[in-house]
């Protein structure tokens, strides 16, 4: 048996823990209920953001996993097992859409399902629910092909240590870069940007692009943190702290410069189809959120995370990373609530409203510990585990 061995499936904390997902998942679903009870409308705009936020953490991962095999990166081969059990919360995420499809659809996309003008009219070809679901198919089918081929690739390793099986997720990893910008970029434009269907940017899939890999890195670094202190990752050092901490960081920052950039445009065009998306976020309370949004998202993760030493202490990395976790669920409602129009003396937010939030974290518990228990924690015969454990800055 390998000294990486961990027989993580075996202990208490991963009983205790996946407990925990399936408690948090019962208490989310009854929460849940209770919301499409009060305000039917909010609670599909929220299921929305919450399908969104799991897409965003399931993708993100599952784009990490491809990145380190095309970079051929050393430094991450110890905590990918992480990202290959995170790139599950894929599967509960292509349930909920099937769920929305099926009954939601009128209730989020009514501005295009029925054309209330001729400018929505003329994008019926593309915004119509027939070839809206076949997109929505063939994205959730790539994104879990690619997943069963790059997780079969790297738990065959673990037989015989063959190098071959890196060579395949190098060639899969190639395609799927590809099919992955077209991918994100469509899911971005049917679920957020057609819920106003006047409203374009060629930028908008790669700001849901950026926020996808702040979340998804934040969840990786928060669960590494977590079974590294508990030493369910051994030899595992805190210069991987870095380098994720680094991540997050820049990954946040990248985010800005798209905000910003697209902002910009906008602004500098002037154009009234395009402004009103910006008006609508600035009117009627909308100016807080932003506010907060630019504060809370940006401004003081990048002072917060701008000094070379806290990325490496862990308590502070991981308040941190659900900083940004909880930041990404904000830009989320901030893209999608505006465009819930609440009914006289109704709210845009309600208490439980949070049971979506709760959910979501269930979701993501129940689904990483059910995955890790497929396989080791660490690939224990990748060519490349050994150098990243002897990582150093």
């Amino acid at each position: 048996m390998s000294k990486h061995t961990v027989d993580y499936n075996a202990s208490q904390d991963y009983k205790t823990y996946k407990l925990l997902g399936a408690v948090l998942v019962a208490l989310g679903g009854i929460g849940v209920l209770g919301a499409f009870q009060a305000d039917v409308y909010r609670s599909w705009h929220w299921l929305l953001i919450m399908f969104l936020f799991l897409v965003s953490i399931g993708l993100g991962n599952l784009f990490l996993i491809a990145l380190e095999y095309l970079v051929n990166a050393n430094w991450s081969t110890p905590i990918r097992r992480i990202s290959e059990s995170l790139s599950g919360v894929l599967v509960p995420a292509a349930g909920f859409a099937l769920v929305m499809l099926a009954f939601g659809s009128h209730k989020l996309f009514h501005h295009w399902i029925e054309p209330p003008d001729a400018i929505v009219q003329g994008k019926v070809s593309y915004l119509n629910m027939q070839f809206f679901t076949v997109r929505v198919i063939l994205c959730f089918g790539a994104w879990l092909l690619f997943r069963a081929l790059f997780l079969k690739n790297s738990r065959a390793q673990d037989k015989d240590g063959d190098q071959v099986y890196t060579r395949n997720n190098v060639k899969y990893s190639t395609v799927f870069m590809l099919v992955f910008a077209i991918s994100i970029s469509v899911a971005a434009m049917d679920w957020i940007m057609s819920l106003d269907p006047h409203w374009f940017s060629t930028m908008f899939g790669v700001y849901y692009f950026a926020g996808t890999l702040v979340s998804a890195v934040s969840v990786l670094t928060l669960f590494t943190i977590h079974l590294r202190e508990k030493g369910y990752l051994p030899g595992v050092s805190r210069d991987t702290y870095y380098s994720l901490g680094l991540m997050m960081f820049a990954f946040n920052t990248f985010w800005a410069y798209i905000a910003f950039s697209q902002f910009m445009l906008i602004w500098y065009a002037n154009l009234p189809e395009e402004t009103l998306w910006f008006i609508k976020r600035w009117e009627g309370g909308w100016m807080y959120v932003t506010c907060a949004l630019m504060i809370f998202h940006f401004v003081l993760p990048f002072f917060l995370l701008l000094s070379r030493t806290v990325k490496t202490i862990p308590s502070f990395l991981a308040f941190m990373a659900r900083w940004l976790i909880l930041a990404h669920f904000l830009d989320l409602y901030w893209l999608v609530m505006p465009n819930y129009i609440p009914k006289e003396g109704a709210s845009v937010f309600g208490l439980v409203d949070i049971s979506f939030i709760v959910l979501a974290i269930g979701c993501i518990m129940l689904w990483f510990h059910k995955e890790c228990s497929k396989a080791n924690l660490m690939p224990i015969k990748d060519p490349k585990l050994q150098m990243g454990l002897e990582f150093k800055l």
